[in-house]
Formats: C-alpha cells, structure tokens, sequence
C-alpha cells in the first residue's frame, strides 16, 4: 500500500467477483471487490498525488457508486489551496460524470432508496457507536455536527492523505452504525500516515464481538455499554493525549523562537 502512494503512473484497482474472508468473529463471509470501494479511495488518492485528478475523481466516483460513504471526500478533492493559492479542479470533477451516468442508469430506480439507507447508517440502528450515542442523547442533531466537523476538517487544509483519512475517522465516530469491518476503510491509509490511537482502534475493536455471545444464547442483539467504553476510552484518550502534546510542543517552540529574537 506504501509503494501505491508513490508510483508515478496512475493505480488500475483490480477486481474479482467474489472472494471468501474470515472476519474478526471466525465466521466466512463472500466478499464483493467488484469494485472495490476501499480500493478505489485509495486508488483515488494515489492518482491526485501523482497529479492524475481525472483518475482521482473517476476511483472517487467508482468507489462512492459502490458504497455511498466516499461521497464525503469530494470536497477534500474538488477544492484544495496548493502553493499559496485556491485551486478548483471541477473540470476534472466533471470528466467523470459519463462514467457514473453509464454505472447508475441500471439502477436510476433504486436511487430513490438512497436516503433511507443513509437515514439508517446516520441514525437508524445503534451498532458499536461513540460518539453517535452521546450527542443524540443530550441533544440531537448528530449530522449537524457530522457536517461541521467535516467542514473543519476541511478547512485545516491537511495534506490529502490526512484530510482523506480523517474524514473517515470522523464519519465513523459520529455514524449511529460502526461495525468492526468499517474500520478497514480508513486503514490502507495508516500504512503511510500512520496513528497510534487509530492503531489501538483497530485492535479494541474485536470487543464490539461480544454482541455475538448474547445473540447466540438468547437472538438479542444488544451491546454492552461496558465494553464500549473499554473499546473507544483508550481510543479517544489516547487521541486527546497526543493532540495536547503537539500543542504543548507547539507553545514551547514558539516561546523559545521568541526568546532568541
């Protein structure tokens, strides 16, 4: 995945029609790669940093024809200040529409359905979630501050990389729904900028498993609050931690920049 990031000719994902996986719960599952979403945000931003934009934003719209979440990375493409300066790419946006209209018009009738499944991964069941849990419990309006948190991001300006991962990372803090496998859509990204809270997330969240026992026993699907705090404290202290010593370093570099003026 490193090597991807850093060839200069545009990534061609591959595909196959069905492979067979394991998951985290040992059980087999068929796998779809046909396409591939994760394969393609990535094959997406390994063409914009090799400058191919019409490949970046034709594995963007191939990956978000495929699983409606990539759809949240467009901004972090279409519009970008590079070198001291705003640059719109929207032709290069535009280029990829003969591409979506020929996969779509099969499936013009099932668009209608679009908003109810996003209704559903939003705010619909309640599945291993975080952050989902507390602010619709105090005070609502979950995809209010999905939105802002986004448009924050955003307007960080991070390199496309971080912007891409983090956009993920914010999504699936805030979505009512994070089931173990989800986490495989920001994690080819952590092969070249790697995280240390993300890393552990990545280990703790095997526990969200332990819906399985109950379900098992008794066909009720609950989860234990218990274990999800013992998945996403770590997590988001660990998050915390880091992020307050950037700043500290921050501040003291920039105190002592000043003293040795």
């Amino acid at each position: 995945v490193a090597g991807l990031f850093f060839e200069s000719d545009p990534p061609i994902a591959g595909y196959r029609n069905v492979i067979r996986c394991d998951g985290l719960d040992g059980k087999s599952r068929s796998v779809s790669l046909a396409p591939g979403y994760s394969i393609q945000a990535v094959a997406a931003v390994a063409s914009a940093l090799a400058d191919r934009w019409k490949w970046a934003f034709a594995s963007l719209a191939m990956a978000a024809l495929s699983k409606f979440w990539p759809v949240i990375l467009y901004p972090f493409f279409l519009l970008r200040r590079e070198d001291g300066r705003w640059i719109l790419r929207w032709k290069q946006a535009l280029a990829s529409l003969p591409l979506i209209a020929l996969v779509v018009a099969p499936y013009w009738d099932g668009l209608r359905n679009v908003p109810e499944l996003l209704g559903g991964f939003l705010g619909g069941w309640r599945n291993n979630d975080s952050l989902y849990g507390v602010i619709s419990q105090s005070s609502g309006g979950v995809t209010l501050y999905l939105a802002a948190a986004l448009a924050l991001l955003w307007l960080l300006q991070r390199p496309l990389i971080e912007s891409v991962k983090w956009a993920v990372v914010v999504l699936l803090f805030f979505s009512a729904n994070c089931f173990p496998w989800y986490l495989s859509w920001f994690l080819p990204f952590l092969a070249v900028s790697p995280n240390a809270a993300l890393l552990l997330w990545t280990a703790l969240v095997s526990l969200a498993y332990h819906v399985l026992i109950g379900y098992s026993a008794s066909g009720i699907w609950e989860y234990s609050d218990e274990f999800r705090l013992f998945e996403y404290l770590p997590v988001y202290g660990l998050l915390l931690a880091s992020a307050v010593a950037r700043l500290s370093l921050a501040f003291m570099s920039h105190h002592a920049a000043r003293r040795n003026r």
